[in-house]
């Protein structure tokens, strides 16, 4: 009952993801950008309680049919495909 402060259930729900990515460089220039494809294959764990413990394991996989990637000590990338990483995608990178 609202009027007596009930907030409804809560969901408590936790996906954690694992994969193994391969990477192909097409072609690299100017020394420090690349274009490259992109294929992976992994699990998704997804760990909930709605009114019992359950987890369930799902496959997953990652095509990037294009990427193109800024490599130096401080880099960037963006890339377009479809699966865990969405059909777009993009970061910065820090090389050590």
């Amino acid at each position: 009952d609202p009027a007596e402060g009930s907030h409804g259930s809560v969901i408590d729900n936790h996906l954690i993801h694992i994969a193994a990515e391969g990477k192909f460089d097409w072609i690299t220039f100017l020394d420090h950008i690349q274009l490259y494809s992109r294929l992976g294959l992994g699990v998704t764990i997804n760990y909930h309680n709605d009114s019992r413990y359950d987890t369930e394991f799902e496959p997953v996989l990652q095509g990037t049919l294009a990427g193109i990637e800024y490599i130096n000590t401080v880099g960037c990338y963006v890339e377009f495909g479809a699966g865990y990483r969405g059909f777009f995608s993009g970061g910065l990178s820090v090389r050590f």
